[in-house]
């Protein structure tokens, strides 16, 4: 069977579901993603204002901890979407208990593992021209075509937390979408669902502050007002684009996982 056919799916109709999905339910979202939304906050806060000179490195291991509170919601989302749990009505036998912390720890650990390799194809660049100086020239493309490859192929590990958290089993997943598509549909629905959020909090930039976005384009410093503004108005932004792509890739995987199961019937 032809792979690029067996893992197809429609970037439109996984997005339009995703959201529906986050109407739906936005008041037990929201209750939920109260704690990854202040320690978001937070970070940003002792980030931009006590370590104001941190590298890029360091940037990121500050931001980790609130990384890992936002991993737990989106366990919890996906869980609801895929399950229709939910952490009010959550079975207490013993059984159930040690799935759902297996199925937690399998999400949280493929989560931050693919983030953590997210931010190093992102930051080897920068520390390898600042390690070789001058010679960095000589192998910046070649490093660069690796780096893109790498990347391409990469980008289906983000389906595995999803998988995780429902404890799906992994290599026919793997073995479904080994076609080159996939990663091209993968891109293209991160992107689709990262659309609605970004263009809604750019009108409320302009319309609330539209000196702070002339001094972002500009390349000017903000004010510690504008600085406030902007760490705040940030956190919710991140975190409604991490869950209407948990809950995209989850529509998408309904998609290919569904009709795979039509065509073996």
């Amino acid at each position: 069977m032809n792979p690029m056919q067996n893992s197809r799916f429609s970037i439109f109709p996984a997005v339009r579901d995703a959201y529906n999905f986050l109407l739906q339910e936005w008041a037990y979202l929201l209750k939920m993603a109260a704690l990854p939304l202040g320690a978001s906050i937070a970070t940003g806060f002792f980030v931009t204002f006590l370590r104001p000179d941190a590298s890029a490195l360091e940037d990121f291991l500050w931001r980790l901890p609130a990384t890992l509170v936002l991993a737990g919601f989106l366990f919890l989302l996906t869980r609801l979407l895929l399950l229709g749990e939910r952490i009010t009505a959550l079975p207490q036998d013993a059984a159930a208990v040690a799935e759902r912390r297996r199925s937690f720890t399998l999400f949280w650990l493929t989560y931050i593992l693919f983030d953590m390799g997210r931010a190093a194809l992102m930051l080897l660049p920068a520390y390898l021209h600042k390690l070789a100086g001058a010679a960095f020239t000589s192998f910046s493309f070649p490093l660069g075509v690796v780096l893109v490859c790498i990347a391409f192929w990469g980008i289906r590990l983000m389906v595995l937390p999803t998988l995780c958290a429902v404890r799906y089993p992994l290599s026919p997943v793997l073995r479904r979408v080994q076609g080159p598509f996939f990663s091209l549909q993968l891109y293209g629905l991160v992107f689709t669902c990262t659309i609605p959020p970004a263009a809604l909090f750019a009108i409320l930039y302009n319309l609330l502050a539209p000196e702070i976005v002339q001094k972002l384009m500009t390349s000017q410093p903000l004010t510690f007002g504008q600085t406030f503004f902007n760490i705040v108005l940030q956190a919710p932004l991140q975190c409604l684009v991490a869950a209407a792509t948990s809950a995209g890739i989850a529509f998408a995987l309904r998609q290919i996982l569904g009709e795979a199961k039509e065509r073996a019937a």
